[in-house]
């Protein structure tokens, strides 16, 4: 036979084993499935925790570093960036550089040619307003823009900077007013505009 208890469906024959019990003996048990569900729960984290590998310690870093180690890392910072400068001015000196406004564009394959020779131009073209004072640079690689390019305003500010790589542009694009202030920021990649950070 059936009973119900709690809206289930429970053998009665079950059922009357337990209610047959005395109640020391049920709480005795209650109490035993306490214990050994405590017991079985503590063994599993021990197990588990001392199967985990023990991960070496890290070397913490301190947000509160003292001033003088800051400023003793950013005359390091600062030394690398000199450094990085001379070694470019010196890799500068082995690229052919030409004034840009005899370079000539060929229709048909879309290359840069310097003047008439028959080669695409390899190396820095630049402009100049007066001796001294620059209009405009790029770079190029087998006839193709690929690197800065960078114009400037007949007073001295920069006007427009961007990056290009096999001729097309390939990074920050930037464009300046006259005194000096961001007036346009955009990122491209391989030729596709993909970011626009200042319109």
């Amino acid at each position: 036979s059936f009973q119900i208890l709690d809206g289930k469906i429970i053998d009665s024959s079950f059922w009357k084993v337990f209610t047959c019990l005395p109640k020391k003996v049920f709480r005795f048990i209650a109490e035993g499935m306490k214990a050994a569900s405590f017991i079985l729960c503590v063994l599993w984290v021990l197990l588990f925790a001392s199967c985990e590998e023990e991960k070496p310690k890290q070397e913490i870093k301190s947000d509160n570093q003292s001033a003088f180690s800051r400023i003793e890392r950013i005359k390091e910072l600062e030394t690398d960036v000199e450094v990085m400068k001379w070694e470019n001015v010196r890799l500068s000196l082995k690229v052919r550089t030409v004034d840009g406004s005899a370079l000539v564009r060929d229709k048909r394959t879309n290359l840069w040619h310097y003047d008439v020779e028959f080669e695409p131009f390899t190396g820095r073209a630049v402009e100049e307003f007066e001796p001294g004072k620059p209009r405009a640079e790029a770079h190029f690689l087998k006839g193709k823009k690929d690197g800065m390019e960078r114009f400037w305003y007949e007073n001295g500010i920069l006007k427009e900077e961007g990056q290009w790589f096999n001729n097309q542009a390939n990074g920050m694009m930037r464009a300046w007013d006259e005194k000096g202030r961001l007036t346009k920021a955009v990122r491209y990649k391989n030729g596709e505009l993909i970011e626009v950070l200042r319109q």
